[in-house]
């Protein structure tokens, strides 16, 4: 072992507390280790409970591992990780670190045997380090929207990285896991604006707001049936100098789209949250979009992907627009709520 061996998890099995670490191994393979203890102060190594299959991953950092149910009361274990050193391939394993998961079995006594692949947690630019914990019987879960790139964008204004909204993790018929915002957030809303049918012509774009805010949530549908654009969504952050952030879906790509290349300031580059056959099959795309004043969070069909990425706009008001480039855009939907302040100022 050398110096990669931090960051534990302890959970409690019956009588027997367990502790996870996520650790590099003699031939720097990526691991997590199981420890169990009766008293939580004398620990006694166990066994290696997972390790990573691409040798190029050499240290598995901030392990979770939790169990939780399926829509039919079966239980699984989920183990999480955020893997350093692995290549990027597609759209996928792009950030500097990549924070996932398998879903799969465990008793006391066994390792973790999987039963599905690794799946990104989250599929935006700033995502890392997760951490769950169990509340009420609900799974919740924070993540860290880490910069990675240096200069830090917000190094001048004293701080660096913040954490997501918190998210309820549950498990799909299909075997991954949504991830969406807890239903406390809803209590934040105010000022509720909503459209009805919302249509756009070839190339067309709409002001839908002048101003964010500061903080806003969009809940949105499109009609993929009824709509023709290659790309078509939202610009957030707009500001009257011609920058913005796109929040789209793109057909050709077949997902939906957090393009930087306008943002006035820090980091560029797009990520992409590919869509799954089903959901590109169906009539409706469901969008649910949070914007603060440096990052946005996008939700997609009832947290079936998330996505967060910071996003840094110039100064004055920062509007909202709907868009349709290379065809028309039919939104049955579209409501828009202010965010009030939780009152830690």
């Amino acid at each position: 072992m050398n110096h990669h061996f931090r960051d534990p998890k302890v959970w409690k099995t019956g009588d027997t507390w367990y502790m996870t670490f996520g650790v590099s191994s003699k031939s720097k393979r990526g691991q997590m280790w199981l420890y169990t203890s009766e008293d939580m102060v004398h620990w006694s190594f166990e066994r290696v409970l997972f390790e990573h299959p691409d040798p190029n991953v050499f240290m598995l950092e901030c392990p979770d591992f939790f169990p939780i149910r399926d829509p039919h009361g079966n239980e699984k274990w989920v183990i999480g990780f955020s893997a350093m050193g692995a290549k990027p391939h597609g759209f996928r394993n792009r950030n500097v670190n990549n924070a996932g998961y398998i879903v799969g079995a465990w008793e006391p006594g066994g390792s973790f045997i999987p039963e599905t692949e690794f799946r990104p947690w989250d599929e935006g630019h700033n995502f890392y380090a997760p951490q769950s914990f169990n509340a009420d019987g609900r799974q919740i879960m924070y993540g860290w929207m880490s910069p990675f790139v240096t200069p830090i964008p917000m190094e001048e204004d004293g701080w660096c990285g913040n954490l997501t909204l918190p998210r309820q993790i549950t498990l799909g018929d299909d075997g991954t896991l949504r991830t969406a915002p807890v239903e406390e957030m809803t209590g934040l809303r105010e000022n509720n604006v909503g459209f009805d049918t919302l249509e756009l012509g070839t190339n067309q774009s709409a002001t839908i707001l002048d101003d964010d805010g500061g903080a806003l949530e969009i809940e949105m549908t499109l009609d993929l049936a009824h709509t023709s654009a290659e790309r078509t969504g939202l610009h957030v952050h707009a500001t009257g100098d011609g920058h913005y952030t796109a929040i789209v879906f793109d057909a050709q790509i077949g997902g939906v789209v957090i393009d930087r290349q306008n943002v006035a300031n820090g980091d560029k580059g797009y990520r992409v949250a590919v869509l799954g056959e089903d959901e590109l099959a169906s009539d409706t795309l469901d969008l649910r979009v949070f914007i603060d004043r440096g990052c946005v969070e996008v939700y997609v069909n009832g947290g079936r992907h998330a996505m967060s990425s910071y996003s840094f706009p110039n100064g004055g008001d920062r509007a909202v627009r709907l868009v349709s480039e290379s065809g028309t855009t039919s939104v049955p939907s579209l409501t828009l709520h202010n965010l009030k302040s939780i009152g830690l100022e």
